[in-house]
Formats: structure tokens, C-alpha cells, sequence
């Protein structure tokens, strides 16, 4: 992008102003131009959703399957060790239950 600069003077201001806005001032009065190069091209669209709800409900938004044992993989080992040992004993617990319930 380029900028061209053009200095006007107090003296000049006064020949291309309305009456109204013709002030005198011993500043300098700096005017900009920008120029922009015309290979430049707008800019595209980077997102939309437009008609994506309706593709989605087409076939219907469905719930995830629910599965009866979630998969183990990734979980940490320490964890897993640790609930081994836990169902392992919890079946213990049980045994001892139904032999106290048989000798009744």
C-alpha cells in the first residue's frame, strides 16, 4: 500500500476552500491520498453456515450410539491395574455373601 503526501500552505488553503471554512493558520495542513495498486483484489468470505442446518436434519441428527462397555484403550495404567484388583475382589464379596445365605 502506498501513500502519497502533499503539503498545502496557509497561503494555497484559501483558493480551493469555501468561504465559510477559509481560516488562516501558519500551520501546514497535510492532506493524504492513498493509493492502492488495482492488482489487489477483495477480499473472500472465509466462513459461512448457510444451508448446512438443513443437510444436517435431512437424514435426522441422531444421538451417538451408546455402547455397552466403553473401550479401555489410552486410559492410564496405573487405573487400570488398580480396578483390576478392585472387580477381582468385589467378586470375593460376593461369594462370601451367597455361602452366609446358604447356611441360614
Amino acid at each position: 500500500m502506498r501513500r502519497v503526501l502533499s503539503y498545502v500552505t496557509s497561503g494555497e488553503r484559501d483558493s480551493y476552500l469555501p468561504q465559510r471554512f477559509a481560516v488562516s493558520l501558519s500551520l501546514p495542513v497535510v492532506v493524504r491520498f492513498v493509493c492502492r495498486p488495482r492488482s489487489e483484489m477483495a477480499k473472500s468470505k472465509n466462513h459461512t453456515t448457510h444451508n448446512q442446518s438443513r443437510k444436517w436434519h435431512r437424514n435426522g441428527i441422531k444421538k451417538p450410539r451408546s455402547h455397552r462397555y466403553e473401550s479401555l484403550k489410552g486410559v492410564d495404567p496405573k487405573f487400570l491395574r488398580n480396578m483390576r484388583f478392585a472387580k477381582k475382589h468385589n467378586k470375593k464379596g460376593r461369594k462370601t455373601i451367597a455361602r452366609k445365605e446358604a447356611s441360614k
